[in-house]
């Protein structure tokens, strides 16, 4: 799956997704949360001064579970805040309505579209589920891996109080969520899978390409 792209003198290795509700109406700018800020050490440049409210918790819960959902085949070498495509607007330092994920894989091809080497007018790299026919030792059928919309839609059955409530698709509905802690979030944004969305999963998420 190795591959070696020299499309321009300043080819880019980085590959961009943006994370947002595949429910229009979903889309709230306090979805996503980053309690610590941007930095990733010390100092925490735009940190959270105050001590957080439960809501904040669930942002911020939501965004690290996300990260490590699509974390699955490389390490994300960027994190951010983001608006949606809306846009909805309302970004701060510690919340969005949308998330960034950047990975250094153009050159590797994880995510490529094969068929774009014949027609570069589709998607370069894809979230859908990934058919690797590499390695199949001898068999005729190829291996499907899980792709970046499967592994974020993996988030729907995340709960924390046995499977009432929870950060993610219908579990989220009530707007009511148990967290770690026991703590339990009041009219907190939900993330309805019902509706509205263009290719989004049971998560209420729906994760795209950005063109570079």
């Amino acid at each position: 799956m190795s591959r070696y792209d020299v499309n321009a003198a300043n080819t880019n290795r980085q590959v961009r997704f943006l994370i947002e509700p595949a429910n229009a109406n979903d889309r709230d700018a306090a979805l996503f949360g980053m309690l610590k800020g941007s930095a990733p050490s010390y100092p925490h440049y735009g940190q959270l001064a105050a001590t957080p409210t439960a809501n904040q918790e669930l942002a911020q819960l939501r965004t690290s579970l996300v990260i490590r959902a699509l974390n699955n085949y490389n390490i994300s070498v960027e994190v951010a805040l983001a608006d949606d495509s809306a846009p909805t607007g309302g970004i701060t330092a510690t919340a969005a309505p949308a998330l960034l994920l950047t990975f250094e894989t153009d050159e590797q091809g994880e995510y490529f579209n094969q068929l774009w080497t014949g027609d570069t007018t589709l998607d370069k790299h894809l979230v859908t589920d990934i058919v690797d026919g590499v390695g199949v030792g001898g068999m005729t059928t190829p291996k499907t891996k899980p792709g970046l919309q499967t592994l974020l839609d993996s988030l729907a059955d995340v709960s924390f109080d046995g499977g009432s409530t929870g950060p993610f698709g219908d579990l989220s509905n009530g707007g009511a969520v148990v967290l770690p802690d026991g703590q339990t979030t009041a009219a907190a944004p939900v993330l309805d899978d019902a509706g509205g969305g263009v290719g989004g999963g049971v998560s209420g998420l729906v994760v795209s390409w950005l063109a570079q």
